[in-house]
């Protein structure tokens, strides 16, 4: 019962924050809280299940909106809570060290990042002698990866070689091959984190976040439905296009695929009768055709207005109109607006 309450109260963290991420973006406020907390993977994993990724997720959204809208210290702070619940949430602490100084060179970031790396050992440190349980949870880090799931990236792989290598009468054990591409798995979702990272002044940094921790999901030596939302909840606030499309497949996929979901599934199909397999194959292609096809039709209105109103200054003869929300980000009490995450920083010489 405690870990559904703290499920529902990571769901409601991320509500919160959502809307400013996506305003500081462009994007709709609405559609991004319907988007991230509103999907079927969060509510049937996420809620559904319990699971603590959910206070995970919604300090860490939390934490980036604070960031955005208070300054750098108090959103890693949070950050780092969102990272004594799991470890991925600490890669938010690099991304917004990187991003403290959007103006600075390499060595004002990497400075960045230490001050981030510092300001969130101590919430961690305050935070162990506050519950008493020390240091020791970090022991714990690598726990998920000593079990399969059945539908992990990298046990496909690990098997597709173990195979391979049978065939050609090379006797591979499949336990030692998973380890190999594992640590394979782990180095690629390191490098794809360190070029986003390095990236994050172009692409934005809640962006470049939500795709790294969708990499790091995905390339993990362990994947559960679940996992997904760590990136697919923090890209809601900023998606659109391409991506915005990807983010929709990977919340249905995540929402129907898992070890015990594809298990019951195939049971279901193979023993549950051809009615009542026929009646279960027809929900999920319905429920997939409806997902994508909500996903271009808000990807063609949004086309169209553009087109509309790209017309409507070509009538006013070339008057470019504001659009932006006065004032927003937010300007702190004598000092400067915070930085804007969602987007990349105005070239040299130039107002926002």
């Amino acid at each position: 019962m405690l870990l559904r309450l703290l499920a529902v109260a990571g769901v409601l963290l991320a509500a919160a924050g959502l809307p400013t991420l996506a305003r500081a973006a462009g994007r709709d406020p609405a559609q991004a809280v319907l988007f991230g907390v509103g999907s079927p993977l969060v509510l049937t994993t996420l809620l559904g299940g319990g699971h603590n990724d959910a206070l995970m997720v919604g300090l860490l959204v939390a934490g980036l909106a604070v960031a955005q809208r208070v300054g750098p210290g108090p959103g890693i702070a949070l950050c780092a809570l969102a990272g004594g619940v799991k470890a991925p949430a600490l890669l938010a602490v690099v991304f917004l060290g990187w991003a403290w100084s959007r103006r600075g060179g390499v060595l004002r970031r990497a400075g960045g990042v230490l001050a981030a790396t510092g300001i969130a050992g101590a919430t961690l440190g305050v935070l162990s002698w506050l519950s008493g349980v020390g240091w020791g949870w970090v022991r714990t880090v690598g726990a998920p990866g000593k079990v399969s799931t059945g539908v992990t990236p990298v046990d496909t792989v690990a098997k597709l070689v173990t195979g391979a290598g049978h065939l050609v009468a090379v006797p591979l054990v499949l336990s030692e091959v998973r380890g190999v591409v594992g640590a394979v798995g782990l180095a690629g979702a390191a490098l794809a984190g360190g070029w986003l990272l390095w990236r994050s002044t172009e692409r934005g940094t809640v962006r470049s976040l939500g795709l790294a921790l969708l990499a790091l999901a995905l390339l993990s030596p362990i994947l559960w439905a679940w996992y997904l939302t760590w990136g697919l909840v923090v890209l809601a606030a900023v998606a659109h296009g391409p991506l915005r499309r990807l983010v929709a497949g990977l919340t249905v996929a995540g929402s129907l695929v898992g070890a015990g979901s594809v298990r019951h599934l195939l049971d279901t199909l193979l023993y549950g009768g051809a009615a009542g397999g026929a009646l279960l194959l027809a929900s999920v292609l319905a429920s997939a055709a409806l997902a994508l096809a909500w996903v271009r039709r808000t990807g063609a209105a949004g086309q169209k207005g553009a087109e509309v109103s790209a017309g409507a200054v070509v009538a006013a003869g070339g008057r470019a109109v504001a659009t932006a929300r006065p004032g927003w980000p937010p300007a702190r009490p004598g000092g400067p607006a915070p930085p804007d995450l969602s987007s990349p920083p105005p070239p040299r010489g130039s107002s926002r």
